[in-house]
């Protein structure tokens, strides 16, 4: 998930809710508009439809690199007949299901990447992803797809574990929204860009056949849009252009075990630990049949944020892994399951 993907899941905690009020105000409008078309132009109900599907569409507007430069941190393996972790060079390839906002939107994922190790305890790694996202709500529905990669570079020495990746990206997106009582429909397309850099500590503690591994991932992205113009046959809409930054401070303790299986060996773990997102909100504007419209979209600075999964390792060339991860707050709830295949040399 990354810097950028987890700050679309924080602004998304109290955006549903205000994209909903936004939508049911345009409801009313349009019905007042409809009884008195002099005294309530079609551009305020019109304004407010856009506004609320800005909201509700949110995380795909901030959407950014996060799953790819999190995919660069995924060659652990064990060292020895112990706990203890290490890393080595491999190549894998991931695919991922994610749902969020009650189900509001899904995305699917794919990534490929490797890393190899350039001197003892040296490691120079990438990726490259895709990802395919629809929205669906009762103002209107989004398509998105981003494509994007990352590069690492990591220094394993024992028990600690240093990195620090960059990603970028690129997404383009298409909306449609709906208007009520028979105004017509408003569509748009527009493109984004993505960068951000993901720090990553972590020191594992052992106790055979268990450890303990606590980390810190430290994020700063920023997203760049291009702004829109959705056209239909109630009028024309704008969202300016606009770019934001942010930054993330993520403390987890995993816990995890070792257990051997005939010739291959499970690597249980589960994680969790608080995300503290400072920059939590972000502002959307534009004009409205030649109306100036802006809004700010908040959200809580404090989540949960926690992972789980299950690595099996077979005859120390291949390995799977199995991994659910979920990011939480007060009305908002975001999870996915990936599964990941390793081929280690």
């Amino acid at each position: 998930m990354g810097v950028n993907s987890d700050l679309t899941k924080l602004v998304t905690v109290n955006s549903y809710t205000a994209g909903m009020g936004f939508a049911v105000g345009a409801i009313l409008k349009f019905k007042h508009h409809k009884d008195n078309p002099t005294q309530v132009p079609i551009g305020q109900p019109v304004a407010l439809v856009f506004v609320g599907a800005a909201l509700l569409f949110l995380p795909s507007i901030l959407d950014v690199t996060g799953s790819t430069m999190f995919g660069t941190q995924s060659c652990p393996v064990f060292i020895g007949s112990g706990t203890a972790l290490g890393e080595d060079s491999c190549t894998w390839a991931k695919f991922t299901g994610e749902t969020s906002g009650q189900g509001a939107s899904q995305a699917i994922s794919w990534q490929v990447g490797g890393q190899y190790e350039v001197g003892p305890g040296w490691f120079l790694g990438g990726a490259l992803g895709t990802k395919t996202m629809s929205a669906q709500s009762t103002v209107g529905q989004e398509s998105q797809r981003t494509f994007d990669g990352a590069v690492v570079v990591k220094r394993v020495r024992g028990p600690l574990y240093l990195s620090a990746a960059l990603g970028l990206s690129s997404t383009t997106e298409q909306a449609t929204g709906t208007l009520p009582f028979g105004n017509g429909t408003l569509t748009s397309n527009s493109n984004s860009w993505s960068a951000g850099i993901l720090l990553r500590g972590a020191y594992q503690v052992t106790f055979d056949p268990v450890y303990l591994r606590p980390r810190l991932d430290i994020g700063v992205g920023l997203t760049n849009d291009s702004g829109t113009q959705m056209n239909g046959s109630a009028g024309t809409l704008t969202v300016d252009p606009s770019s934001s930054t942010g930054v993330q401070f993520n403390p987890m303790l995993e816990v995890g075990g070792r257990v051997d299986v005939g010739s291959a060996v499970l690597r249980p773990y589960i994680a969790a630990g608080p995300m503290y997102v400072p920059t939590n909100y972000r502002r959307i504007s534009g004009n409205a049949f030649g109306s100036p419209y802006s809004v700010n979209a908040y959200g809580a600075s404090l989540l949960l944020n926690g992972e789980a999964g299950v690595q099996m390792y077979a005859n120390k060339l291949w390995d799977a892994k199995l991994e659910y991860r979920m990011l939480a707050a007060d009305q908002y709830f975001n999870q996915s399951l990936g599964l990941r295949f390793a081929r280690h040399f």
